[in-house]
């Protein structure tokens, strides 16, 4: 591939993978060394890069994201486009022409789009009359109806490549979902109906009273069978002393957290959880979806203290960083605890117990005004 152009490329990636831009290693990781990084970047010119991209893909790796930023456009740092993307090296002229041809193509389909919508209209219309005649026999049956929806839900459910997933995934709305599974939220009530319609026509010959009786019965075996109370305390979660002499000082501030794990879910998670002591801002976070900010800030907390993660955290404005002693491994804690006294004059202790420290962050022109 070769990149059209660009100021400053970013990429992330999961299981083994070599990225080469240019001949420079942006990435090298190795899925039996978790430890190394799955992220780079790297700054590029205007005119065509060379990329090599080397990678193996496990079952439930995730795929490559290969994103810019910039500096003509001032919109950050965002996915390479289609048209900056070649098999051989290309001119500026080649680069004009790709933009031009995908906003030729988004024109047409566009238009044919609803020019097709258009003739099925009218083409419906025309025979409104066959299809009202053709359902009325349906129309009044709700098994029918629910039944339908019942067999239209799993089938979208089931997921590529056998379901019906993979016919609609494109539609506006559609493309927003992205778990297949989801679509039973909808398909439960389906089933939910024709339960009812079926115990409605097996009890149809039964009595009044009799009736009751077997709906009683079915009530208290769902609620036997969905019960899901908890016997004990499963998890217990407590708020370690550090994050509470966090939450009693002036507001607002920033909070950090480490160690970082490499950005492991439990990890940010708990940290999620620790900020329920004071609610402000914190860099930690964990959602479906990985921001790129997030894999390169924790990588740097891997490390911290140093002077890319001072600096990182500087920029976000961190005013705290809780460090869980308790958390890290026992061989490692020495190193660490070493790194903290050599930034001395960066950070400053402000409250110290057998698991946990809470060190403020200096700005530079604090450090500069105490010396």
């Amino acid at each position: 591939m070769a990149v059209a152009s660009g100021r400053e490329m970013a990429v992330e990636a999961s299981a083994t993978t070599r990225l080469f831009i240019d001949n420079h290693v942006v990435i090298d990781h190795q899925r039996d060394n978790p430890n190394s990084p799955v992220t780079g970047n790297i700054a590029v010119g205007e005119g065509p890069h060379r990329v090599l991209f080397e990678y193996v893909r496990t079952d439930r790796a995730p795929g490559l994201n290969l994103i810019w930023f910039r500096d003509d456009d001032g919109i950050g740092y965002r996915a390479v486009p289609g048209w900056a993307l070649s098999r051989r090296p290309a001119s500026s002229s080649m680069v004009m022409t790709a933009r031009i041809a995908d906003g030729v193509r988004l024109v047409t389909a566009l238009v044919g789009g609803t020019i097709l919508a258009y003739w099925i209209g009218i083409w419906l219309h025309k025979r409104r009359e066959a299809w009202i005649e053709w359902g009325a026999p349906y129309r009044p049956s709700a098994t029918a109806f629910y039944l339908l929806l019942t067999v239209a839900c799993i089938g979208l459910a089931l997921g590529a490549p056998y379901g019906l997933w993979q016919f609609v995934y494109w539609l506006p709305g559609f493309n927003f979902i992205r778990g297949s599974s989801r679509f039973m939220v909808l398909g439960l009530l389906g089933i939910a109906m024709l339960a009812a319609i079926g115990f409605e026509r097996l009890s149809a010959k039964l009595t009044p009273r009799a009736r009751n009786v077997a709906a009683g019965i079915l009530v208290a075996l769902m609620a036997a069978e969905f019960a899901a109370q908890p016997f004990g305390t499963p998890y217990r979660f407590e708020i370690p002393a550090a994050d509470q002499w966090v939450a009693n000082q002036p507001k607002p501030f920033v909070v950090a957290e480490v160690p970082s794990a490499g950005g492991y879910e439990r990890y940010q998670t708990m940290y999620m959880l620790h900020s329920m002591a004071h609610w402000q801002k914190t860099v930690h976070g964990y959602g479906g979806i990985r921001p790129y900010v997030h894999s390169v800030l924790y990588q740097e907390l891997d490390t911290f203290p140093d002077a890319q993660s001072l600096q990182h955290l500087v920029e976000l404005d961190v005013m705290y960083v809780v460090v869980h002693i308790d958390l890290y491994p026992p061989t490692e804690w020495p190193r660490v605890d070493e790194r903290l006294r050599a930034f001395s004059d960066r950070l400053t202790l402000e409250y110290s117990d057998p698991i946990g420290r809470v060190y403020a962050i200096r700005r530079p022109q604090e450090t500069t005004r105490a010396s």
